[in-house]
Parts: structure tokens; sequence; C-alpha cells
């Protein structure tokens, strides 16, 4: 299968294809959880979709940041140009801080937008890893797969990928009814960064730093976003659930006192006496 698609002199990478039908399978998935969600009226899908497109236009343009004269000396290249790995990051934290505002105007607590997240790119990384073979380093293997020469094998890392995301997408689907909770995306963060992590030992790396490459780091950085957050989240039940048990006491105590004072008592028996009164006056008549 070709690298490279070519419509006269448009071209495209096949690869960027893939991707894009893998979102939009994602973006599907999540168009359901939020129809059958209590925020069913709010344009959540609008404001991710918009942060896509952010950090797509930024990664794409990036290197105008660093090399500006690109626009007068060969504006030419504003369409075939490939933006930096920089450039990328400058994006996601733009996307990032837009989504925050976004999701502070419309009100939508911040584990729904990440259960969200978590489900759509299990899903989307499924279904690129269905379609599409990615290679790894070298390995003698039997399961080992040949580009051109038979004598020279790699690592399946798109078979490896689907051992990993199989699993946990049928579980977090079947936790769809939890969304909001704030566990989906713990244990995306935490498990599936864990599992990416162990992919990536059989894939050829450039070091970045500490002996991990780039990816590496993302992943690590994953895992503790995931170990933090179920941290927070557990603080959050204890306070609720701690709160809950002093409101009950506070109504127990309150009841005790009311049935406990003797000014009650009196009163129920005035009230005892006057009723008997009333009694005998209608018996008398």
């Amino acid at each position: 299968m070709p690298e490279i698609l070519q419509f006269g002199p448009l071209m495209i990478k096949l690869d960027w294809l893939l991707m894009g039908f893998s979102g939009m399978v994602g973006y599907y998935v999540l168009q359901k959880l939020i129809k059958n969600s209590p925020f069913y009226d709010r344009p959540i899908l609008d404001k991710l979709f918009n942060s896509f497109i952010i950090v797509f236009f930024v990664w794409k343009f990036s290197p105008l940041l660093f090399s500006p004269s690109i626009l007068w000396s060969n504006p030419y290249r504003l369409i075939t140009m490939i933006g930096s790995s920089t450039g990328l990051w400058i994006g996601v934290t733009v996307a990032v801080f837009y989504m925050t505002i976004s999701i502070r105007r419309l009100k939508v607590p911040a584990f729904f937008i990440g259960d969200l997240l978590a489900i759509g790119t299990i899903t989307s990384v499924l279904v690129y890893s269905l379609i599409g073979w990615q290679y790894g380093s070298a390995t003698s293997l039997p399961w080992g797969i040949s580009i051109e020469s038979p004598q020279f094998k790699y690592h399946p890392i798109n078979v490896y990928m689907l051992f990993i995301t199989v699993p946990m997408l049928i579980y977090l689907w079947r936790q769809r009814s939890k969304v909001g909770s704030g566990n989906i995306v713990v244990l995306f963060l935490t498990y599936f960064g864990a599992g990416l992590m162990l992919v990536s030992l059989f894939k050829p790396k450039a070091i970045f730093l500490l002996g991990l490459s780039g990816q590496q780091i993302v992943y690590l950085l994953m895992m503790a976003a995931g170990f933090i957050s179920s941290m927070f989240l557990n603080r959050l039940k204890h306070h609720e659930q701690t709160s809950i048990s002093e409101r009950d006491e506070d109504q127990h105590d309150a009841a005790w006192v009311l049935s406990s004072d003797p000014g009650n008592a009196v009163a129920d028996q005035i009230r005892s006496e006057n009723s008997s009164k009333e009694n005998r006056t209608i018996f008398s008549d």
C-alpha cells in the first residue's frame, strides 16, 4: 500500500487519511455518549472540534513562528510544509486553555469531558490500529512482519496496540453509564499510559531525556496524571461521605433534642388534657 496518495498536483499522506477516519469514528461515539447524557443540549462537541482545529493549524503553521520570512520568500510552502513538535505542544497548550474556558462557560464538569475524551481516544486508536500497519524495531520472533525482504522482520506495533485497546475499550464501554464520575479518565490515564509505555519498548526511539524518548515521557506524565487524579477523586468522595454523615448526625441530634425537650413533653401533656376535656364536653352534650 502506498504511503502517499496523489490527486493531480495534490499529495497527501495515507497515514493522515487513516487518522482522519479513525477520528471520525471516535467523534461518532462521542455523539452517542453526549446524546444520552444530561448535557445533550450543550455544544460540547463543537468546542472539542474547535480544539482539534486549533491544534492542527498551530502545528501546521508553527514554522512561521521561527521563520516568518516564508510568507514573502516562498509562500507556496505554506501548503506543503509540515509542522514541528514544538508547534504541536504549543497547539495543545492553546487548545487546553480554550477548553478550560469553554467548559466553565458551558457549566460542564471537567471529569465529564475527561471521561468522554478517554472513550473517544481509545475508540480512535483501536480503529487506527485495525486499518493500518505500524512497524517497530527489528525482531527475530516468529510473529514479526516483513516490509520488503522476508529476511528482516519487525515488531507488529499495531497488533500490540490491539491487545491493549480492545479489552480496555470493552471495559470502559461497560462503564459508560458512569461518564462524569472521573473513574473512566483515571483508568485511561493510568492503565493506557502503562500499556503505551510497554509497547514503546518495541519501537525504535530517539533519546530525549534521561534515556527516554519524548513519547515515553508523555506516557509517564499520563500515568502520573492518572495517579494524581485518583487521589483527588478519593479525597472528593471521602469529603462527600463525611458531609453526608455529618448531615445525618445533625438531623438525628435535632430529632432527639425535640423529642427529649421537657417543654415538648409539657406541651404534649397540655394537648392531651385539652383533648380529654373536649371529648368529655362533647359526650356531656
